[in-house]
């Protein structure tokens, strides 16, 4: 879906630097999520507080995923 998207949104031409730039963050996120949530975990000593902002950034990325306007290439 990922790479279906991105060819939509951004045209075949710029494909393989967009999905390597979101498979690059997607791996930064990954390793800096863990230690981010094991590090809250130390201080507060529940997951309470990592889930809640799991949802945050959740809703963020659900109403910027909306916000963003379809882009129109002429055929």
């Amino acid at each position: 879906m990922r790479f279906t998207l991105s060819a939509e949104m951004f045209g075949l031409v710029s494909l393989g630097a967009i999905t390597g730039f979101l498979g690059l963050t997607e791996a930064f996120a990954a390793a800096l999520g863990s230690f981010i949530g094991g590090y809250i975990f130390d201080l507060f000593g529940n997951y309470q507080i990592i889930f809640t902002l799991g949802l945050v950034f959740s809703l963020v990325g659900l109403v910027l995923m909306f916000s963003v306007k379809p882009v129109f290439h002429k055929s």
